[in-house]
């Protein structure tokens, strides 16, 4: 399936067991990679599916309410899907690209103004 294409693209499917490792270093960073997201002059668009069940909801929610949902450092934008799963780009790809369509279509409205 489109899943499979995905992981198997340029070779993928060879080195897909080393991205494991983002677990220790999530283990060793996270701390900080969620303060400098609270503090990034970005805007963020969070989206996230909530029939996740390898991030399950509560990861996102609890990175909106403790870093993005009162930074003052960049708008922060929060999208959940009630029926996404974890590859929500791919079970749900025509709702995901419309929202970053729309956000994009915002941006570039509040440059003309």
């Amino acid at each position: 399936g489109e899943l499979e294409a995905a992981f198997a693209f340029q070779g993928g499917t060879h080195v897909l067991h080393e991205t494991i490792q983002y677990l220790v270093e999530r283990h060793d960073f996270e701390n900080q990679w969620l303060a400098a997201l609270g503090r990034s002059p970005v805007p963020t668009t969070l989206i996230w599916g909530l029939k996740d069940a390898v991030a399950v909801p509560e990861v996102a929610e609890y990175v909106w309410n403790n870093y993005l949902k009162n930074r003052t450092s960049a708008p922060a934008t929060f999208h959940q899907l009630p029926d996404a799963n974890h590859y929500l780009q791919v079970d749900h790809a025509e709702v995901v690209a419309q929202l970053i369509r729309d956000i994009h279509r915002e941006k570039d409205a509040a440059l003309v103004v």
